[in-house]
């Protein structure tokens, strides 16, 4: 995921397995080294399958197992998510 520094926007999202904070983009269009890892303000549940976070001015990246079951998201303008390399709707 990713995002201006105008625009910053909270997120959250659960997945059925289990989500692993990493520090690299993984194919989406955004440098390794704006990739943060901020876990005071990236938070993973403590089920491991869930997370709240905040973007403004990087991006966060995670692993996750599982299908992503809820998605939810400030400001839908203002943030990209990436799957694999590939952009997808946060609506679907």
């Amino acid at each position: 995921m990713g995002g201006s520094p105008e625009d910053k926007a909270t997120y959250e999202f659960s997945v059925t397995g289990t989500i692993e904070r990493r520090g690299q983009s993984y194919g989406a269009p955004i440098d390794d080294g704006a990739v943060t890892r901020d876990p005071d303000i990236d938070v993973i549940g403590d089920d491991g399958a869930s997370v709240e976070g905040r973007l403004g001015g990087g991006g966060d990246a995670y692993r996750i197992t599982g299908e992503i079951t809820e998605f939810e998201v400030e400001d839908e303008d203002a943030v990209e998510v990436y799957i694999d390399g590939e952009r997808i709707d946060t609506d679907e």
